[in-house]
This record gives C-alpha cells, sequence and structure tokens, in this order.
C-alpha cells in the first residue's frame, strides 16, 4: 500500500519536481533544457570590406552585453548593447532573437541602432541601424556577419573640406569571429589590460 501511495503522489507532482530539475536562470549559457534565460558577454573582431576610406581602420573590435530568455523549445530572445572601437567608439542597443540548431549551436539575428559615437571623423547619428547574423558553438565561438548603416553629420570638430562624404551615410559591411560567456569576458579584460598598458606608455 506504501508503494502504491508514493506513485500516486509523484503523478501528482508537476513534472519538473518528478525529473529533472526545472530550467533556471544561468550566469553562463548552457544546456537549453538547464537554462532558461542567461546573460550575454561576447568580445570579437570584424574585418569591414566595403566604403573603405582612405584614412579609415579597417577592424572593427566589438562587444556585446545584454540578456536572452528561451520563449519556446527551439527559440529565445533579449537584448543587448553593444559597442566597438574602428579606429573611433560608437554603440548602441539591440534586440537578439535565437533558433537553438542543437543543444550546443544556435543562430542568433540582432537589430539595433547606434546611440552614440564617431566614423571618419563625424558624429554618427543617433537611430543609425546595424544587424548582425551569428553562427554560435556553445556560445563561446562563433562566426558573425554584420552590416552597419552610419548616417553621419560633420560635428562640431570636423572640417567638411578634409573629409570624405561629408553628412553623408556609409554602408559597411563586416565578416568576423567572437569569443561568448567566460571567454568574452577573457576578451573584455584583455583589452582593457591593452588600454591601461598604452595609456601608462603614453603619460
Amino acid at each position: 500500500m506504501n508503494a502504491v501511495r508514493c506513485l500516486a503522489l509523484l503523478a501528482m507532482l508537476p513534472a519538473g519536481a518528478a525529473g529533472q530539475a526545472p530550467a533556471r536562470t544561468c550566469v553562463w549559457p548552457g544546456d537549453p533544457s538547464v537554462c532558461s534565460a542567461w546573460f550575454v558577454t561576447e568580445a570579437g573582431v570584424h574585418v569591414r570590406f566595403t566604403d573603405v576610406q582612405p584614412d579609415d581602420e579597417r577592424v572593427l573590435v566589438a562587444y556585446t552585453v545584454g540578456w536572452m530568455g528561451n520563449v519556446g523549445p527551439r527559440a529565445a530572445a533579449g537584448v543587448a548593447l553593444f559597442g566597438g572601437g574602428e579606429g573611433e567608439f560608437r554603440g548602441g542597443v539591440a534586440a537578439r532573437a535565437r533558433r537553438w540548431l542543437s543543444r550546443r549551436s544556435a543562430v542568433d539575428a540582432m537589430a539595433g541602432v547606434h546611440l552614440i559615437g564617431d566614423a571618419s571623423s563625424q558624429d554618427v547619428r543617433a537611430g543609425s541601424p546595424m544587424v548582425a547574423v551569428r553562427l554560435a558553438y556553445r556560445d563561446r565561438l562563433s562566426a558573425v556577419a554584420r552590416l552597419d548603416v552610419l548616417r553621419l553629420r560633420c560635428g562640431f570638430n570636423c572640417l567638411p573640406q578634409f573629409v570624405i562624404n561629408p553628412n553623408g551615410t556609409s554602408t559597411r559591411t563586416y565578416l568576423g569571429a567572437e569569443l561568448g560567456s567566460q571567454l568574452g569576458v577573457a576578451g573584455f579584460l584583455l583589452t582593457a589590460a591593452v588600454i591601461g598598458i598604452a595609456a601608462a606608455a603614453c603619460c
């Protein structure tokens, strides 16, 4: 009788209580059956292929921090702050969406707008769009394709006679790779260390 009672009690429990623990918020991305939400920490290097002016840098060092959560068995969504340096700094905010391909791989899409920054010796107008697609493996290594459409404004320190395409639009396409999760944090720290050493050397 005791065994029958135990079986009846187990049948009345929620599925997560009778089996594995329910999914939870994790600090680092993990198996979607275990982590229902997680923090985004990514750092990467992207190479520009279009609209490269003679004095422009071609390499964008990019960073992303944010949050994502599963919204179904195969999908996730979230928000992020993005920023980076391409000779000059710019950044903004974006929405993210994910399609799980397996427990270890996923495709992410990110669409956002720039809020601050400079490009090609001009100010980037707030609202300039950015879109990116990422193919991620275990959220530690990703291949990235990105498009920035930067609406530029010749600001206070800008000299129009020395600037190519003043007050114009710069459409920039990039391909690159990113580190995520703990490796992304390591990328942040490495960049901070390099900047600190460079600043100390200059002073």
